[in-house]
């Protein structure tokens, strides 16, 4: 009886010990780059993208700085009040002369902050969390009023997705990358508009077309970037 007492208590822990890493599992991994990575440079990467789909097709934007298309969407801004949690982190902004611009949460830090990093992150202090300033900049072209957006603008988060760990050839550095991923919604009549756009600018494409990473436009294949697939 004291045996099968002993075995059902070494069962019941192990089975919580399992269900408390499941569900830490995040966390669990998290801490472990972290241990890994301890005293590694690593580039930290925070943004968001947004899905717009009309008819089953999503709209892609024209890279500014690679040639391909890609979702509509932005890195989040820092502001001052993050200064002090920056410095303790020894976070530091990247060199202006890659895709840095002020304020920029792309920030190289050591592995051992990883964890501390992203749970700051998710508290969302100190940093933006309205994510229309770029929505607003990436569809000036086709003239939106202020009242469309104030007035028929939907949106609404989806989920985030949290990149592994790799190695940047393009950075020579690890690279953590986190993408909150938003759906937008806008009036028929705006979704027309946008949808009927001609040009170059902005390319509207189908699920299939996202998997493939590509898409014909004329006679020419047109790269799709790698963050597309989360926004399907």
């Amino acid at each position: 009886m004291i045996k099968d007492i002993f075995i059902n208590l070494v069962s019941s822990g192990v089975t919580w010990i399992i269900s408390c890493v499941y569900h830490n599992r995040r966390s669990v991994r998290i801490w472990c780059q972290s241990i890994i990575r301890w005293n590694k440079p690593i580039r930290i990467s925070c943004a968001y993208l947004f899905q717009l789909k009309y008819n089953n097709k999503y709209l892609l934007i024209k890279g500014s700085r690679i040639e391909q298309y890609q979702p509509l969407g932005g890195v989040y801004k820092y502001y001052n009040s993050f200064n002090g949690t920056k410095e303790k982190m020894e976070l530091k902004d990247e060199a202006e002369n890659r895709f840095y611009e002020l304020g920029d949460l792309r920030q190289i830090t050591k592995g051992k902050h990883l964890r501390k990093f992203i749970q700051w992150f998710d508290t969302n202090k100190n940093r933006e969390v309205m994510v229309m300033r770029e929505l607003v900049e990436e569809l000036k072209p086709i003239s939106i009023s202020f009242d469309e957006f104030i007035n028929n603008l939907e949106i609404e988060y989806l989920k985030t997705e949290m990149e592994p760990i790799k190695f940047s050839q393009h950075f020579k550095m690890d690279e953590q990358k986190i993408f909150n991923i938003y759906a937008v919604r806008f009036s028929e009549e705006t979704l027309e508009k946008i949808f009927s756009y001609k040009g170059d600018k902005y390319c509207f494409v189908e699920a299939e077309d996202i998997d493939k990473l590509c898409f014909m436009k004329g006679e020419l294949s047109r790269r799709i970037s790698e963050t597309a697939k989360y926004i399907v």
